[in-house]
């Protein structure tokens, strides 16, 4: 009886971790991709995620001048974010983004890459 109940015990933990996990969504792809270097900058960035999420804030700093901007996301749940960015002088930069779930769960990423133009 014992290890039936360790047993059944044992097997709820694991399902209320794999639903959990499957609650949650990732960072899927980015027309930015790490560790890239770009002699173009795109116009904008698109970020798409596994589910809808909601981009809380997303920045843009320039790793040489440590300048941080905000690229004011809009606030909307959605799969695919697409964000303008500035024109971008030669340089080593990072796109860091917070992202929060339907299920207010929260995401943040990095993205780092180099300009040379």
């Amino acid at each position: 009886m014992k290890k039936l109940l360790i047993g059944l015990s044992a097997f709820g933990l694991l399902a209320s971790l794999s639903v959990n996990a499957l609650a949650h969504t990732a960072l899927s792809t980015s027309s930015i991709e790490a560790g890239t270097t770009l002699s173009v900058v795109p116009d904008t960035l698109d970020l798409t995620f596994g589910k809808a999420v909601g981009l809380a804030k997303l920045d843009l700093v320039n790793l040489n001048t440590n300048a941080i901007q905000d690229l004011k996301p809009a606030r909307d749940m959605a799969k695919t974010h697409s964000i303008n960015l500035p024109n971008l002088k030669s340089g080593d930069y990072a796109i860091k983004w917070r992202a929060i779930a339907s299920d207010g769960h929260v995401m943040t990423g990095e993205i780092g890459f180099t300009v040379e133009n």
